[in-house]
């Protein structure tokens, strides 16, 4: 199945959610803080284990560490001004 066959139908489900992403942000703007700080604390502890697991370097450790402490942070502020 080749993707560019179906290209056409991507693009019209990417302007969907486009539009549908619109009209909710037009209604309801905290909502859109919401999503976005849950998703910034979400990803943010989903990828602590996998990357300081697999990283040898303990410098590249507490750089991955404090980037993800970061975005964990921006997060919980995101969430706290919604």
């Amino acid at each position: 199945m080749k993707i560019a066959r179906y290209k056409w139908l991507l693009e019209i489900i990417a302007a969907a959610l486009l539009l549908v992403l619109g009209i909710v942000v037009y209604f309801e703007a905290k909502l859109v803080l919401y999503i976005t700080g849950t998703l910034f604390i979400f990803l943010g502890i989903a990828r602590l284990i996998p990357l300081l697991k697999t990283t040898k370097d303990k410098l590249l450790k507490l750089l991955f560490l404090l980037e993800i402490v970061i975005d964990i942070a921006a997060g919980a502020f995101i969430l706290l001004e919604a």
